[in-house]
C-alpha cells in the first residue's frame, strides 16, 4: 500500500515539474508573440502546450488549473486572430492566467474550480464577449 502512494506522490510531483516548465514555456513563448517577435512555431506550440496543460490537469485531478487553462486556450486563439481592438486584454489575460495556473498546480487538486478559478473564468467570457 505505501508503494502505490509514493509512487502516486511520485507522479504528482513529477506533473507538478513537467506543468510549471509548460507555463513556463507558454508564457515565454507569448511574450514574444505579444512584442511583435513571435515567430508562427512560438504560436503553434504554445497552443500545443495550453492543450497538453488543459487535458494533464484534468487528468491529474486539477480540475480548477484545467478550467482556466481551458479559458487562457480560448483567450489565446482569439488572441492570434485579432490585430487590433481587444487583443492586449486578452494577451494580458493570458499571462495573468498563466501565474494563476502556476500557482493551482502547486497546490492540492480539487475536484471542482474555487473562486479563483471561477472568478478568472468569469472575467474571461467578459473579456471575450
Amino acid at each position: 500500500m505505501k508503494r502505490t502512494g509514493a509512487r502516486s506522490e511520485a507522479l504528482l510531483e513529477k506533473f507538478r515539474v513537467v506543468g510549471r516548465e509548460r507555463v513556463e514555456n507558454v508564457a515565454r513563448r507569448w511574450v514574444a508573440i505579444e512584442g511583435g517577435s513571435g515567430t508562427p512555431e512560438d504560436v503553434e506550440e504554445s497552443l500545443r502546450e495550453l492543450h497538453t496543460l488543459k487535458g494533464e490537469c484534468r487528468v491529474m485531478g486539477f480540475v480548477g488549473a484545467s478550467t482556466v487553462t481551458h479559458k487562457i486556450e480560448d483567450a489565446a486563439k482569439r488572441a492570434l486572430a485579432q490585430l487590433t481592438g481587444q487583443a492586449g486584454s486578452l494577451h494580458r489575460l493570458v499571462l495573468e492566467g498563466l501565474d494563476l495556473v502556476e500557482i493551482l498546480i502547486v497546490e492540492a487538486p480539487t475536484a471542482a474550480p474555487g473562486p479563483r478559478e471561477r472568478d478568472f473564468a468569469e472575467r474571461a467570457d467578459a473579456v471575450m464577449a
